[in-house]
């Protein structure tokens, strides 16, 4: 009798489990039960920093249509990442999630390698400091079957029409413009029409050419070299860059070239710096709320055997100015850099 009830009690429950099958089958094909959708609810929060890292947290906004909540044993899992100007920064991946039923929300947290920073900027000044963020991702379900959900990807274009970095530049050696003498006039230089723009940038050097007309209003030849020679700019108080001796290397010139009493010429200068310090720019950058405020200082220093002087160009401090980033913050992207911005006196 135990024998024939142990049958009985195993032939119901096989029973039940047919029926619940059948009715998750036919909940699927009519649509009863469902795959989980997912969405981007924020695309990205800056998080922690480091020397070594950066965090981005992204919230996920998960829609389960099912009448039970998918736990961990389901295997739910999503992945996501973000790429600027086509360097993936950012890449996140939470395994083995549980969602309740309807609307819930998935916190990613994501870590950034900063030595991918570097590569990010070459980039960056290749595409003319235009900032193209491209955001997206993947969810796995594992509900009656293996499924992959494709994120909507996100895609944000940022400073299309600015260009805050060489703009700043461009504007500090502008401020070299006038007229600088020595020996009672005897001796000098006018600066004219100067102009600065990017020139080649590899992950090792950021390179620019500094193009300047110069003058000879004195009574005696001047160098067109100059002997001493010195750039420095600061985003945050950090150093982005410095340049001096043999980073300024005359292009259109001769080293030992002489500017004649009266005479104009238009010269070019390729100055030449290292990326050492391009990562440490970018977290003051994210810290700041991805604001920087850029000082731009430049010298150059012509001597003048003729007159036994040194003629230094500028004679202020240099020039400063700030420019904004959206990439994460929720903030308009512009700068003051170029035609903003004002000259600093020491």
């Amino acid at each position: 009798m135990i024998l024939s009830l142990a049958k009985r009690l195993l032939k119901l429950v096989g029973g039940v489990f047919l029926v619940v099958a059948v009715l998750l089958a036919f909940g699927l094909v009519t649509g009863a039960i469902g795959v989980p959708s997912v969405t981007v609810e924020d695309p990205g929060e800056w998080g922690t920093t480091t020397e070594e890292t950066t965090e981005i947290e992204t919230t996920l906004a998960v829609e389960n249509p099912n009448p039970l909540g998918v736990t961990v044993s389901d295997g739910f899992s999503a992945r996501y990442w973000v790429a600027l100007n086509d360097v993936r920064l950012v890449e996140g991946q939470r395994e083995s999630i549980s969602i309740p039923k309807g609307t819930s929300t998935v916190t990613l947290t994501s870590t950034m390698d900063n030595d991918r920073i570097v590569p990010w900027w070459v980039e960056y000044v290749r595409a003319n400091e235009t900032i193209r963020l491209h955001a997206t991702g993947e969810a796995t379900v594992n509900v009656f079957g293996q499924r992959r959900i494709s994120f909507p990807e996100q895609e944000r274009t940022l400073l299309a029409d600015q260009r805050p970095v060489i703009d700043a530049f461009s504007a500090a050696v502008s401020t070299m413009e006038g007229e600088y003498t020595a020996g009672a006039g005897t001796a000098g230089y006018e600066i004219r029409d100067t102009d600065a723009e990017w020139a080649t940038v590899t992950e090792e050097t950021s390179n620019m050419t500094l193009t300047m007309e110069v003058h000879n209003p004195g009574s005696v030849p001047v160098p067109l070299v100059p002997d001493g020679f010195r750039f420095d700019a600061t985003a945050n108080d950090v150093a982005l860059f410095t340049a001096s001796g043999d980073a300024l290397t005359p292009e259109s010139v001769d080293r030992d070239a002489m500017l004649r009493a009266g005479e104009t010429r238009t010269v070019e200068y390729t100055v030449t710096m290292t990326n050492d310090n391009v990562d440490d720019w970018f977290r003051s950058h994210i810290a700041n709320g991805e604001q920087s405020d850029l000082v731009i200082e430049p010298r150059l220093e012509f001597g003048v055997p003729e007159v036994g002087a040194t003629i230094t160009i500028p004679d202020h401090g240099g020039y400063e100015c700030e420019f904004r980033t959206a990439i994460l913050e929720d903030q308009e992207s512009g700068s003051t850099c170029g035609s903003g911005g004002s000259v600093t006196v020491e």
